[in-house]
C-alpha cells in the first residue's frame, strides 16, 4: 500500500497550454480562476 492518490483526467487543451499553466503560476490561476500569489 502506498500514500499516493492518483487521477487521470482528459484536457482539451493543447499541450503547450497545459505545460504553460502548469509552470506559470499566473496562468494556473487563470485557468482555475483563481488568485495565485
Amino acid at each position: 500500500m502506498t500514500d499516493r492518490i492518483e487521477k487521470t483526467i482528459e484536457l482539451r487543451a493543447p499541450l503547450e497550454r497545459v505545460w504553460r499553466a502548469i509552470i506559470d503560476h499566473e496562468q494556473f490561476g487563470a485557468w482555475f480562476r483563481v488568485a495565485l500569489e
